[in-house]
């Protein structure tokens, strides 16, 4: 059986600098940050829970998504009936969507840790 955790909540802001204080007044800590205005993106962290917080144009509804990392990500796709994609971030992912419209991805266990 392939072994699957949760590995980080993904989360999109139209208002960075709000949201990450609004995180970081939660007890998280902004432990990596990249991009710059108006794309930024970082990790926040709090004990084993992650958020990666991400900003948006203005213009979009925010959306979101819960990020799961396995140890076979081909077992998952087989199993979803979808295919393994390449991230413009550069892993490789799954999305599956549940019957209530809510998208899940998975990731390899081994590229959500280099992330």
């Amino acid at each position: 059986m392939t072994d699957v955790r949760l590995d980080h909540l993904y989360r999109e802001t139209t208002k960075w600098d709000a949201s990450a204080a609004w995180w970081m007044a939660l007890g998280f800590s902004m432990v990596e940050q990249w991009g710059e205005e108006p794309h930024r993106a970082g990790k926040l962290q709090r004990d084993e829970a992650s958020v990666v917080l991400a900003e948006v144009d203005p213009s979009t509804q925010p959306a979101g998504s819960v990020f799961l990392a396995t140890s076979d990500i081909e077992a998952v796709a087989t199993r979803a009936g979808v295919e393994v994609v390449d991230t413009h971030w550069g892993t490789r992912m799954v999305s599956v969507t549940d019957p209530d419209g809510r998208t899940y991805n998975f990731e390899p266990s081994n590229q959500v840790a280099e992330q």
